[in-house]
């Protein structure tokens, strides 16, 4: 047996090999680099071949389904986002024990200009913040809690616009100090905005009261 060394630095048995099985670089008896043969011989039991090197292995149906497992992610698993903003609430009436509408208020001025707003039995307290029956939210010069309230009162079937300590709201263009009577069309200016009334209870119409079990 004889350990020779091929140009590429490669030791083998060139009794075994007659070519490096690393490289197929073949090396004569007196250690010269004898060429690299036009076909290289197979290593013998050898792992290292040359031509193992570039074999293209296909990877298994298995295989790609758990690579692929590791970006995929499946629609079950993702977790709820928890977010409640996005839901509707129902606001109840505690006269009457429901949230049917009375009426509206529709901004004919302002930042929330063609938006309506709808009212329900009792108070509708009017103001920037999400607890408040009208929310006018674009409009920073109107209170965030309760800058006005309007009321229904479904005994006489009317409507009232109330005050707020601290807060300038206008009835027909004049300052409002004292409660006053609503009447269809009639128009309010509060902050920077303008609403008018639409009664949907009025004269000849109002919700009739459930009877109680």
């Amino acid at each position: 047996m004889a350990v020779v060394r091929c140009p590429q630095g490669h030791y083998y048995d060139n009794q075994s090999f007659s070519s490096c099985p690393h490289c197929g670089i073949s090396v004569c008896a007196d250690g010269k680099d004898a060429g690299k043969p036009s076909e290289a011989p197979k290593a013998r039991g050898s792992l290292f071949g040359w031509l193992e090197r570039d074999k293209t292995v296909a990877m298994s149906s298995g295989a790609k389904e758990e690579a692929a497992s590791d970006r995929t992610v499946a629609l079950e698993a993702l977790p709820d986002s928890g977010d409640e903003d996005q839901k509707t609430v129902g606001y109840y009436s505690v006269v009457k024990g429901n949230d049917y509408v009375t009426g509206w208020l529709v901004c004919v001025e302002g930042p929330e200009k063609g938006r309506d707003y709808r009212l329900h039995h009792g108070f509708n307290r009017v103001g920037r913040d999400v607890e408040m029956d009208v929310q006018v939210m674009d409009d920073p010069a109107i209170t965030r809690k309760t800058h006005c309230s309007i009321v229904y009162d479904d005994r006489k079937n009317q409507f009232s616009l109330v005050p707020s300590a601290g807060a300038l709201t206008y009835y027909q263009d004049s300052l409002l100090t004292k409660a006053k009577m609503l009447q269809a069309g009639d128009q309010i200016q509060m902050g920077g905005s303008t609403f008018e009334f639409i009664p949907f209870c009025r004269k000849g119409r109002i919700w009739e009261k459930e009877e109680e079990v």
